[in-house]
């Protein structure tokens, strides 16, 4: 019972999952209708449900929302309004979690990055905060990965994979500064090269640290942070003097005289900063003290240069501290205001809480009636489950009776199937060769039609008719199966196949259907056998005194099943058939048993090719005179 009741329970959470994912049919339905920004929308929606239900499904619709706004936010479309860029954004950050989530770091740190990116050109700060978020944590991934390889330096196999980890976390690093550089968030681009320092102090590279000092002391500079600009510049100056750098020395070195003409300007008086004569007197006076030390130790009188540069800086000082009791009252000031601001928002706060807790006090609600409405379902569906279930057993245990009755017919049938195969086989080797039987059994040979070059055999035995005159049907049958029997055997032996039968004769086919390599000697070989072999029984009065006449010839054919749905034959037809048969015929006027064409010639083993008295002949259909050999 506890059992059915855990299947029951498993069960009931399959249709509550499978209730979740069907709310989602709706929008999926909606994928094939949808175009352009619309389609995105879905495709984010999908893919941010799918991450917790299935991370498969989730992965697909955010590589489509990928492409898709990849196609919509390219840098040419005009179409486009630039508030909807956040879409591309959630594109790049929902893939690269969903490969977070199946442990894919490297693609999930390059969605996050672009994400990154993007996020910046179009100040989405939700956008900007989740792929910082996620590409921190992916860095504190790459650092646990490194102490690992660190472990098999012995090795050298940790060396290389943390050497490639360092140049990605290095490239990823600088790309993420030059991003914000661009973007004019000066602070963030600083923090990102100060950490690329630190990978390149590990490496080594003094020469690309020299030019992060100046890239960082740039930023500063941009900021209005003169001393740190400074300082960093001053750093850089040192590296690219150890270097030898002297392109690199010169661009910092410019960038510290710029800044000197930055702090010369801001020395000057500006009519608008003068509240009183008494300011303009004091800064009047602060510029000669600084001119007059400047001017000393340029004339190496360096105790006045000293006596001026104290009265310049306690001058400075005392206006820097009235600017202070100045800024302390606009401070007192706005600390009011912002006082006054804050009780406002705080009103404004409780009412926005009492509405929200009423909100959530209605969604509360609405998800009660939802999971009442969804619990209903699901135990409807469950207990209409556990029917089917019961009604799938009765039925199964029937169709099982009724299986193991249809299994011993089938058993039975397929048996006989085999048997009658067997008799098939049999019966159309006896019929055909081999070759020809596989041939005509095989499922492509209805379509199968080649153009092959074959040796052609015409064999025909000389005085038949009148034997056959003088015999009864019983002694012509039983001849012909003697004399055939052994000539059959030989074109079999040599690779060859009968075509047909013609009654005093037969027509061999050297190299079709499957050819055995060299076709002609094949089919020489053979007729050399049949003929000595004729000689010898007919000598020893094995068979009635018998004489036969072989023509050979070489040539390309056109092979295949020839007939109807109802009777078929596998043939070979072509000119080099007809130039074959009429090369055995001439056997009668050149008083021969073997005639061969010069084609079949060229192609024997060399031992073979004794002599070359060719005869030259003319044969009917053909209009060129033919080269012959005669062999025997």
């Amino acid at each position: 019972m506890i059992k059915v009741l855990t299947i029951l329970f498993g069960m009931f959470i399959l249709v509550l999952t499978s209730i979740a994912q069907d709310d989602l049919e709706p929008l999926e339905n909606q994928l094939d209708e949808s175009y352009g920004i619309d389609k995105l929308v879905i495709l984010n929606e999908l893919t941010g449900h799918y991450l917790d239900l299935n991370i498969r499904r989730a992965l697909k619709y955010g590589k489509q929302a990928v492409d898709l706004s990849e196609n919509l936010f390219d840098e040419m479309e005009t179409s486009v309004e630039r508030g909807q860029y956040f879409l591309k954004v959630d594109a790049y950050n929902l893939l690269g979690e969903a490969h977070y989530i199946k442990e894919h770091y490297y693609d999930a740190q390059q969605n996050f990055q672009s994400a990154l990116k993007f996020a910046l050109n179009v100040d989405y700060q939700d956008g900007i905060g989740k792929a910082e978020v996620y590409l921190t944590k992916l860095d504190s991934i790459g650092v646990k990965q490194n102490i690992f390889k660190e472990k098999l330096s012995a090795l050298k196999l940790g060396r290389t994979i943390n050497a490639g980890s360092q140049d990605l976390a290095l490239s990823s690093t600088i790309k993420t500064a030059e991003t914000y550089e661009n973007n004019g968030n000066y602070e963030k681009a600083i923090k990102n090269y100060e950490k690329a320092i630190n990978i390149l102090k590990d490496k080594g590279d003094e020469e690309q640290i020299a030019e992060l000092f100046r890239r960082i002391a740039e930023n500063y500079d941009k900021l209005g942070n003169i001393p740190k600009s400074l300082e960093y510049y001053r750093l850089a100056i040192g590296e690219k003097e150890k270097l030898g750098d002297t392109t690199g020395l010169q661009a910092s070195k410019e960038g510290i005289s710029n800044l000197q003409e930055q702090i010369d300007e801001l020395m000057k008086p500006e009519e608008n900063a003068i509240d009183s004569a008494e300011k303009i007197v004091e800064l009047q006076t602060l510029k000669d003290y600084r001119k007059m030390a400047i001017e000393s130790e340029a004339n190496e009188d360096y105790e006045t240069s000293l006596e001026y540069y104290k009265l310049y800086n306690e001058l400075n000082d005392k206006i820097i501290e009235d600017e202070k009791q100045q800024q302390l009252v606009l401070l007192d000031k706005s600390h009011q205001i912002e006082r006054n601001l804050q009780e406002i928002q705080l009103l404004t706060q409780e009412k926005e809480i009492q509405e929200l807790e009423l909100q959530n006090q209605e969604s509360e609600i609405e998800q009660q009636n939802k999971f009442r409405k969804n619990l209903i379902i699901g135990l409807t569906l469950l207990l209409a489950l556990a029917a089917t279930l019961y009604w799938l057993y009765v039925s199964k245990r029937l169709d099982h009776k009724r299986l193991n009755i249809a299994h011993q017919d089938l058993k039975s049938t397929q048996e006989k199937l085999i048997k009658a195969e067997k008799k098939i086989k049999t019966l159309l080797d006896q019929q055909v060769s081999t070759a020809v039987a596989r041939e005509l059994l095989s499922e492509s040979s209805d379509e199968k039609i080649q153009r092959k070059s074959v040796c052609i055999m015409f064999l025909d035995i000389r005085g038949f008719t009148p034997f056959a005159e003088s015999r009864n049907p019983e002694e012509i049958i039983h001849y012909q199966n003697e004399v055939f029997g052994f000539m059959i055997n030989s074109v079999n032996k040599h690779h060859g196949i009968i075509n047909q039968f013609l009654g005093d004769g037969f027509m061999a086919t050297f190299g079709a259907p499957v050819s055995s390599g060299n076709d002609s000697e094949n089919a020489f070989q053979a007729a050399k056998e049949i003929i000595q072999s004729v000689n010898e029984k007919s000598k020893n009065g094995e068979i009635p005194l018998t004489k036969v006449g072989i023509g050979l010839h070489t040539g390309r054919v056109v092979a295949g099943n020839v007939g109807t749905d109802l009777r078929k034959q596998y043939s070979v037809t072509g000119n080099a058939v007809i130039i074959a048969s009429r090369i055995e015929q001439l056997n009668k006027e050149h008083n021969s048993q073997l005639l061969i064409s010069k084609e079949v010639y060229q192609e024997l083993e060399p031992q073979n090719q004794l002599k070359e008295d060719f005869i030259e002949v003319f044969v009917k259909g053909r209009k060129d005179s033919l080269q012959i050999l005669k062999i025997a």
